[in-house]
């Protein structure tokens, strides 16, 4: 079992490094890699609707499988969103 002075060290090693230069690189990459991949989802959702790979499906498939990517990727921005809104307050 490791003891309390561990712990402390180990928090303090983890802020330092919250700090450092690369982690807010990372930081940036991580939410630019976000907001691509919600993207994806919106242009996936009107991919498989307008495509004509999918013709063989009905249309109500396509429609309620375009929304639910719309729907998650809207969540996924508005998870975005209020992160960077929550550490800009922070």
């Amino acid at each position: 079992m490791r003891d309390a002075g561990y712990l402390i060290s180990s928090i303090h090693r983890t802020a330092s490094r919250i700090n450092h230069p690369t982690s807010r690189t990372m930081k940036n990459f991580y939410k630019y890699f976000a907001y691509a991949v919600a993207a994806l989802y919106f242009f996936l959702g009107v991919f498989i609707f307008t495509s004509p790979l999918f013709q063989h499906l009905p249309k109500t498939i396509k429609v309620t499988f375009a929304v639910f990517l719309f729907l998650y990727g809207a969540f996924r921005l508005a998870r975005i969103w209020s992160k960077s809104k929550e550490e800009q307050d922070e």
